[in-house]
């Protein structure tokens, strides 16, 4: 009698025996409890294992191996272990269980080298839907050979410090699912946009405005999608709102104003911006040239104790043309102010002042031709993110904030989040329909234009990213937050 060692040796339907055993004591025993039972298909990694990666002992009989031959004391250890299972069963699910049980599929990560498995998840992912079917490939072929998102799924790997063959499903979603169909969507525009402006014309490049909550993981979006802007030959610049705040003796003569109002006493809310300097430096990044270098200010948090002031001219930034994209961010950008006073005043007396200086930012809004919008289930979730900002500083040895004083910073934007993000996510950033720069368009030509009136685009390009609270984009329809808490 000879003993090997082979992982398939293990009959497949004493296995299912094992595993269907381990069900009905489930149905029969957990029905009662709150937590739903474990459906079959809960068990099947489990199989998937045993098939894979579990070594079994078997018995060669009479130099043959035959199916049915197994070590029994394997199988009564296996037995014996129901146990274990039983007791598994009978917990509280977490992880991978607590998302079956709740209805959720079990996220086991893609075989990325399959085209059928890839092509299966990008599809399903969130975003999909808002993208053309030449998505992620320069010439044209669509999905059919996945060689795009293939190629730049391999660039954020590396950006992402990890193997792309070996990705966790974190990273898988946060790369197919978000940072991808983004790029994919700005590229497109860009396509249509140089259509647009047709051969032997001066460049004017495209004007993406960003509303993100403060904290969602909007830096690192942008990051990302400059450098692989950068890497497909496209140049981009990057510009905040926060750049643009006033001057710090502007901004305490504006304090002075309104001694009365929380929300205009320290930076951030609509009334504590240079809009002039911000629709100077815009207009002059759409006209930079090749021999132009646009000088792009830099506000610094850290100084006057950390109120902050507008950095000297000397360290600021700057950006050389001819540009392709001008990226224009901010956690209030786009917000729609509200006709009625008492709305406002319904929501914090404080922002009927806040909602008559919005008005104002207009002349930002018409500045921008495009749209995309991060979109929170609960603004609560800005409280968590900051926390986990603070808390990531102080362990890189640098100063954070208090939970207290986090709240308190928070506390500041906490109103206008209750009041304007129902119309940003119901109506869409403010001007957005108004399409001048995208008259003659050929809508049908592309995604982000399929809103037409007689053939025309009814609105400028909005990409809406809906994230949950660990900030990955998720559908709308199973949205794991519940009902939308904005208001």
């Amino acid at each position: 009698m000879e003993v090997r060692r082979d992982c398939r040796a293990m009959p497949d339907r004493l296995v299912f025996r094992v595993l269907k055993l381990c069900l009905l004591f489930s149905l029969c025993n957990c029905h009662q409890s709150r937590e739903a039972s474990l459906p079959l298909s809960a068990f099947l990694p489990l199989y998937k294992s045993h098939l894979n990666e579990s070594p079994r002992v078997a018995f060669r009989r009479g130099g043959r191996n035959r199916p049915g031959d197994v070590d029994a004391g394997f199988v009564a250890e296996q037995v014996a272990s129901s146990s274990r299972l039983v007791s598994f069963l009978r917990a509280e699910p977490t992880g991978t269980a607590a998302a079956v049980a709740s209805g959720s599929p079990v996220s086991l990560p893609v075989d990325v080298s399959s085209p059928t498995e890839l092509s299966k998840f990008i599809r399903e992912g969130p975003l999909f839907g808002e993208l053309s079917e030449t998505a992620g490939n320069e010439q044209g072929t669509g999905l059919s050979s996945l060689e795009g998102w293939e190629k730049w799924g391999r660039f954020l790997a590396s950006a992402l410090q990890t193997k792309y063959e070996g990705m966790s499903v974190a990273s898988q979603k946060r790369i197919f699912w978000f940072y991808l169909p983004v790029f994919f969507w700005v590229m497109e525009l860009l396509r249509v946009w140089e259509q647009r402006q047709g051969p032997g014309k001066g460049k004017v490049p495209l004007v993406l405005g960003m509303s993100a909550p403060q904290g969602c993981g909007k830096t690192t979006l942008v990051t990302f999608l400059k450098d692989m802007l950068a890497a497909a030959g496209k140049k981009s610049a990057v510009v905040s709102v926060d750049d643009f705040y006033l001057r710090g003796s502007a901004q305490d003569e504006l304090a002075e104003k309104f001694p009365s109002n929380g929300l205009l006493r320290f930076r951030g809310n609509a009334g504590s911006h240079d809009l002039q300097l911000g629709c100077e430096t815009l207009e002059s990044l759409r006209k930079a040239g090749p021999s132009d270098s646009i000088p792009v200010p830099f506000y610094d948090k850290s100084l006057r104790g950390g109120r902050g002031d507008r950095a000297p001219e000397s360290e600021w930034g700057s950006v050389s043309g001819p540009l392709d994209l001008v990226l224009f961010e901010g956690w209030m950008l786009g917000f729609p102010p509200v006709e009625s006073r008492e709305e406002a005043i319904g929501v914090d007396p404080n922002l009927e002042q806040v909602n008559e200086n919005l008005r104002t930012y207009d002349r930002w809004h018409g500045l921008v031709d495009a749209w995309m919008v991060v979109e929170i289930a609960d603004p609560q979730c800005v409280f968590k993110w900051r926390q986990q900002q603070e808390e990531a500083m102080k362990r890189a040895g640098k100063p954070g904030m208090s939970e207290e004083q986090v709240r308190d910073f928070v506390d500041r934007f906490m109103p206008a989040y209750r009041l304007y993000l129902p119309p940003l996510y119901s109506i869409g950033p403010h001007l957005s329909e108004d399409i001048s720069a995208w008259a003659g368009v050929q809508a049908e030509k592309c995604r982000a234009l399929r809103e037409t009136v007689g053939g025309q685009p009814r609105r400028k390009p909005i990409l809406t990213i809906p994230v949950d609270a660990e900030r990955n984009p998720y559908h709308k329809d199973s949205s794991p937050n519940g009902p939308r808490k904005a208001r």
